[in-house]
């Protein structure tokens, strides 16, 4: 007996049903740990496929990556750059900001004295730092990335009714090559002055 359920094009349907149904899952996963990290985006009480539209308009080029990825490698290796490429100005700012106080207290404090310990080179204590941070940020960025783009979605849901919000958040959220590059200017013009201590230290003096 021919049983045409389950001839090859019944069979190939029912796997892409499956797919499908496997990957609506999956989004709905991802949907359930976003909003353990920054709650609901509003307007749908969970999951829906209009949120999600919205939410990768706003995080732009790697959306899937950075949902289901909990460490970011780009983060990890390019840090406030990454950052700032990334449209967050005040943390990739003021990682950029601090990263060349430590590159400046070492050029200016050559060694540090710690007690049971004797004198150090300062140099070492700031590479230390440097990749204890790195590896902090590529493991906390994803989360506080997407916390802060759903924030940033429902912000623009409410102030901007009138006005397509996919569009919008294209425009407020997405990447910026320019900021990174600007950035990474700013900080080798920083490394430069901080290298060239002359004139710092006869200020301490």
């Amino acid at each position: 007996m021919n049983n045409k359920f389950f001839d090859d094009d019944n069979a190939e349907r029912i796997r892409e049903k499956l797919k499908e149904e496997r990957e609506i899952n999956k989004q709905k996963a991802k949907f359930n740990k976003m909003h353990e990290v920054g709650g609901n985006l509003e307007g749908s009480g969970g999951y829906n496929t209009d949120n999600e539209k919205l939410l990768r308009a706003y995080i732009g080029h790697g959306y899937d990556s950075i949902i289901k990825r909990g460490y970011n490698i780009f983060a990890l290796l390019f840090g406030p750059f990454y950052i700032l490429y990334r449209k967050q100005y005040v943390y990739g700012l003021g990682l950029m900001f601090f990263y060349s106080f430590l590159i400046l207290f070492s050029s200016v404090v050559p060694n540090v004295e710690i007690p049971n310990m004797g004198v150090i080179p300062s140099l070492g204590i700031v590479i230390t730092v440097f990749v204890l941070i790195a590896l902090i940020v590529g493991g906390t960025f994803n989360n506080i990335y997407v916390s802060r783009s759903i924030d940033n979605v429902n912000r623009l849901k409410k102030e901007y009714i009138a006005y397509n919000t996919e569009d919008l958040c294209r425009s407020y959220g997405g990447t910026s090559f320019v900021m990174a590059i600007i950035a990474f200017i700013v900080f080798a013009f920083l490394i430069i002055i901080a290298f060239n201590t002359t004139w710092i230290k006869n200020l301490i003096k």
